[in-house]
């Protein structure tokens, strides 16, 4: 069947570049799509993971760190810090600020951590010396590159070090305690208590107790919040949903315009072949071969080219994040195979209408 199949195609040599064209853009822009969302899912709540701290207590009702107002009253940092199991209790104040890098405008949601040895070593662990001193600012490398500059609210900061992670757009910035204070802080309140615990503490048991004494606060684990993070990054579902179906019924329409035409053009061929015995199902083998031959070229070009350009998106552009493994590629491969079997849906129809007779007629 395959030779069979080959050889029909081959006929047609642009016909045939055209359609493997087709697909191979359609599964190109199916990956580059997967690969947008899966790198801005996985790096949502990346922050929050890696920040070495066990608990974060926040106002109830936190969706996540950045879009979330969060007010604690300061002095239940003393409070929980005097919990069983709790080795530190730090406050932390975040707060989404306008910036500007030279002339270029810019946000970022800033955030620091009470100075102290427990938030050096942490900051040690991210891959820093220490925290930012006064007039200092880490900042997410989409904003600025270490050695720049950048104004919040009037006031000048140097760049010390780029943070990588966190948000895809605006990013984790990290500034000096006291500089949040006079730019954001409200007396009496923080914006959140970060929590470190001893190695035998049990995070469910603390978290419970700091709940029942203080109903209105919450107390989340990094991988609680990444997860309600990334909740808001499936927001976007639907319309990504819609994007990869468009460039799917497009793929599948090329293979079965191309398959369609040429099975019209040789119809003569297949009434030859039904009139010496060959039966609906074998010609039917035939149409499949060539439109798999078509998808499958499509994706092995499309997966390439699609690898490239989600490899330089992220350098180019790194407000947008990528992610592309092996395990990504398994539905895209899935899914052209279905492409293959749905475009030839009109050429089998056409066939099992072709009359054997046909060709004594001629």
């Amino acid at each position: 069947m395959v030779p069979v199949a080959r050889r029909n195609l081959l006929a047609e040599k642009l016909r045939l570049a055209i359609a493997i064209g087709g697909v191979a853009f359609a599964v190109f822009l199916i990956v580059v799509i997967l690969s947008l969302y899966y790198g801005m899912r996985s790096a949502a709540g990346e922050f929050a993971k890696e920040f070495p701290a066990d608990l974060w207590v926040a106002q109830r009702g936190l969706a996540d760190l950045t879009n979330s107002s969060s007010e604690v009253p300061l002095d239940v940092r003393d409070e929980v810090a005097a919990l069983s199991g709790v080795q530190a209790a730090v406050s932390a104040r975040g707060r989404f600020l306008l910036l500007k890098v030279g002339k270029r405008e810019d946000r970022a949601f800033l955030i620091a951590f009470e100075d102290g040895p427990v938030t050096t070593l942490a900051f040690q662990k991210l891959g820093y010396q220490a925290p930012p001193g006064r007039g200092q600012v880490i900042a997410h490398r989409s904003i600025a590159s270490t050695g720049e500059r950048l104004t919040v609210a009037g006031r000048e900061f140097a760049v010390v070090g780029t943070y990588a992670g966190g948000t895809p757009f605006g990013g984790y910035s990290f500034m000096n305690y006291q500089d949040a204070t006079d730019l954001f802080g409200v007396p009496g309140y923080t914006n959140f208590i970060v929590l470190f615990l001893a190695d035998s503490a049990q995070p469910d048991r603390i978290a419970t107790s700091i709940r029942q004494a203080h109903p209105e606060l919450d107390a989340l684990t990094g991988e609680e919040i990444s997860r309600y993070v990334g909740q808001q990054v499936d927001a976007f579902l639907p319309v990504i949903t819609v994007i990869l179906v468009i460039a799917f019924l497009v793929g599948a329409a090329i293979i079965s315009l191309i398959i369609y035409t040429a099975t019209i053009e040789r119809a003569r061929d297949y009434a030859v072949l039904k009139a010496l015995g060959a039966s609906n199902g074998r010609l039917l083998r035939i149409v499949l071969s060539q439109s798999f031959i078509v998808g499958l070229a499509g994706f092995a070009i499309g997966v390439p080219m699609a690898t490239i350009v989600a490899a330089n998106i992220e350098r180019i552009v790194p407000e947008f994040l990528t992610r592309l493994d092996w395990q990504s590629l398994v539905p895209v491969l899935g899914a052209t195979i279905l492409m293959c079997a749905i475009a030839a849906y009109l050429p089998v129809r056409r066939i099992a209408q072709i009359d054997p007779a046909a060709v004594f007629r001629a």
